[in-house]
């Protein structure tokens, strides 16, 4: 013990004198004069010879000075390892010395600090895209083989809507398979780190592809999620400029305080501002969005405030929307919403919510040699077609229906309760009733036409002369309908059913007197109302200057005789570039010499395109081979091909929206569930998709150095073994 005792003299309690120090720069006890050590002075022939490329000599033989070019053009940082001692601003070698013995020259060399401002100084003429090769460079091949497999792990999981709780138990499936992953980085949590990574370069490369365009649209629409929080989507809608093609690309969601126009419209700068996009305002053309008072509203309304700030924008209102607006308009108050929508809806939940009767409903399907249609839901918010699918399979299982409800409505089975056998003996009265089965036919003809308009108006490629055309050839047909010239298919095919008293087996009562009524009255005003709707609806495509000028443009509507063609659309395509002359003129168009480029274009489609086709196959493929020889004109083109026609697509989004955010997800946050959105949406295919910007991104990308060979710790190690 006594050597860490503090040793004294006997008899004193002082600690003894510590001993002098040698060094030259303290005081010492006795204050004897030092002899200044001689300083040696070398030749700048000597320095050079030392062969150290980063030393400089400056002088004469009287008195030279050295100094390090690296260190004084790169100065390390303040904490920088070996900076205190040797790389600091008091180093000599940074400030100039005389001192300039080899050996102090080698030991600066061997410093942290040299060392990186020497590399900084060598790289000094390569561009700044250099630090991210060196950084890469720094995770050799085995590493970044590793993260890669990882990487595509993730993307697999974001492709397909799952949890990031599966990422190790994947990774554990591929490290049985013999495939080398290594022990880091396998959790839940680097699956949603390198999500975002993989999400960032896709929103990357569409900013980038947006930004190339010259004009943009905007369509949102908002929905409550799992959580029940408010959201709003928006999505872009722009001209591939190499292609001509329009675009519409999903690009982004946002939190919304509140459901009301200020905090929409505050969303939609958030959204761009994310995508650093900035600038938007100087671009966007067209607002895009259902027909909510919240974003057409006349004083408050988002568009209201848009116009504020950019007085040229315009509102379009969702095609498909409009189309289920007038049907729904059309079908109130009448015989399909008071009587058959009912008994759809009872049907289905007569046989939805019971296994039995649907398996009883099998049976009697293979004694008639029947297939049996599952039957579908009428009510809730949906699209046309979802009522054309509900009486598609009422009238598939009829036969099967009416047999099964006529046994259950017996009172002869001591399993059924008396309340459903009421309700199957009410359904099956109007099943078999002769109006019912009229009225469920001409239902079917109907919807059969507004059907397909309303899939035409879901798609995203629907162009702006299609519009038109679409409506005008189902007024067509129902207008024949109304003046008694034809009839539908269904309509015809019961109607000769009902001379017989006979539909599909099922015997019903017939009366003439009734049919009549039916042909001469019911059909008449319930097929005048809703060609009114329709009209009403989609009357802006008839009375609006835009809308009437671009059909003008449609090559399906151009004359064949070469002298008609030489003044046609001459005066739209001049109201067209009055219209749009505020927008046009800042994007560097000259609208005088649009409409000549639109007189020399018509000479040479009439030279070269004799048969022109649809407008979305001619102007795409004219703006590929001739863009740059009618470059003002095309500037009309790109305006009319980014009109958002319909918001289908951002109703989609709140499909996989709630696919993603489920009840097990309901803390998934707004940014992640962007991310995994943005994945699914605007990602390639696996086999298409490339990793590798995502893994540079993420490896350059955190605030340390990424260790991809770092054992990890604690339970997670134990998962990953």
């Amino acid at each position: 013990m006594d050597k860490f005792l503090i040793r004294v003299q006997p008899g004193s309690a002082k600690r003894p004198e510590p001993a002098a120090s040698t060094s030259p720069n303290r005081d010492t006890v006795e204050d004897k004069p030092k002899k200044k050590k001689k300083k040696t002075v070398q030749r700048q022939s000597t320095v050079k010879s030392w062969g150290l490329d980063w030393l400089e000599a400056e002088g004469d033989s009287g008195g030279i000075t050295v100094y390090c070019k690296a260190c004084r053009a790169f100065p390390p940082p303040p904490g920088a390892a070996g900076r205190k001692k040797f790389g600091s601003v008091q180093d000599p070698f940074t400030e100039g010395t005389k001192n300039i013995k080899k050996y102090s020259a080698e030991r600066h060399q061997e410093t942290t600090a040299h060392k990186t401002a020497y590399d900084a100084w060598k790289n000094r003429h390569i561009k700044k895209t250099a630090p991210i090769v060196e950084h890469i460079q720094k995770m050799d091949s085995e590493q970044e083989a590793r993260v890669t497999k990882l990487f595509d792990i993730a993307y697999h999981i974001a492709k397909h809507e799952l949890p990031f709780a599966y990422f190790p138990s994947l990774a554990g499936l591929e490290k049985r398979h013999g495939v080398d992953l290594g022990n880091t980085y396998i959790n839940s949590k680097q699956a949603a780190n390198f999500t975002s990574y993989l999400a960032a370069v896709i929103r990357r490369n569409l900013v980038s592809e947006i930004k190339s365009s010259r004009y943009i649209s905007v369509l949102v629409d908002g929905s409550t999620d799992k959580s029940t929080r408010e959201l709003e989507v928006m999505y872009i809608k722009y001209m591939m400029q190499d292609t001509g093609i329009p675009r519409m690309k999903f690009f982004g969601i946002c939190d919304l305080e509140q459901a009301n126009a200020a905090y929409i419209r505050k969303s939609i700068d958030t959204v761009f501002v994310t995508n650093d996009v900035l600038d938007y305002r100087e671009w966007l053309i067209r607002f895009g969005a259902d027909g909510a008072a919240v974003n057409f509203g006349r004083k408050e309304g988002v568009l209201k405030q848009l116009e504020a700030e950019m007085p040229w924008i315009v509102g379009t209102h969702c095609v498909a929307h409009r189309l289920e607006l007038a049907a729904k308009d059309a079908y109130k108050d009448t015989y399909f919403t008071k009587e058959i929508d009912v008994i759809l809806a009872s049907y289905a939940s007569f046989y939805r919510r019971s296994p039995k009767r649907v398996r009883e409903l099998n049976e009697i399907a293979d004694i008639l040699e029947e297939s049996v249609m599952r039957p579908t839901r009428v009510d809730g918010t949906r699209w046309v077609d979802h009522r054309k699918r509900a009486i598609l399979a009422l009238d598939r299982n009829y036969p099967i229906v009416v047999n099964h409800l006529t046994e259950i409505g017996s009172d002869q089975r001591s399993d059924v309760k008396a309340e459903d056998a009421a309700k199957a003996r009410g359904m099956l009265k109007k099943l078999k009733s002769q109006k019912f089965l009229l009225h469920l036919a001409l239902y079917e003809d109907i919807l059969a036409g507004l059907s397909s308009l309303s899939l035409a108006f879901q798609s995203d490629d629907i162009c702006l002369p299609e519009v038109k055309d679409k409506v005008q050839s189902v007024l067509s047909v129902l207008q024949d309908i109304s003046k008694g010239e034809s009839m539908g298919p269904k309509v015809q095919t019961m109607l000769d059913a009902c001379t017989k008293g006979e539909y599909r087996g099922i015997q019903f009562e017939a009366s003439e007197e009734e049919r009549h009524t039916f042909t001469s009255q019911f059909v008449k005003r319930l097929v005048d109302l809703l060609i009114k709707c329709l009209e009403d609806r989609f009357e802006s495509f008839v009375t609006d200057e835009v809308f009437t000028a671009a059909t003008f443009l449609d090559p399906k509507n151009w004359p064949i005789d070469h002298d008609d063609f030489k003044s046609y659309g001459d005066r739209e395509v001049f109201q067209l570039l009055k219209h749009f002359e505020g927008v046009l003129g800042p994007a560097g168009c000259d609208t005088d010499v649009a409409l000549a480029e639109w007189s020399r274009l018509k000479k040479i489609v009439a030279l070269h395109y004799s048969t022109p086709s649809s407008w979305r196959d001619f102007w795409p493929m004219i703006f590929r081979k001739r863009k740059e020889d009618f470059p003002n004109f095309f500037h009309l083109i790109e305006v009319l091909q980014v009109i958002p026609l319909a918001t289908a697509k951002v109703e989609r989004a709140f499909s996989l929206m709630g696919r993603v955010k489920t009840d097990w997800r309901v803390n998934l946050a707004t940014s992640t569930l962007a991310d995994l959105m943005m994945i699914v949406l605007e990602g390639p295919s696996e086999e298409e998709h490339s990793v590798a910007d995502a893994v540079r991104c993420w490896y350059r990308g955190g605030q340390q150095n990424r260790r991809p060979d770092v054992q990890p710790y604690g339970k997670r190690n134990a998962q990953c073994q």
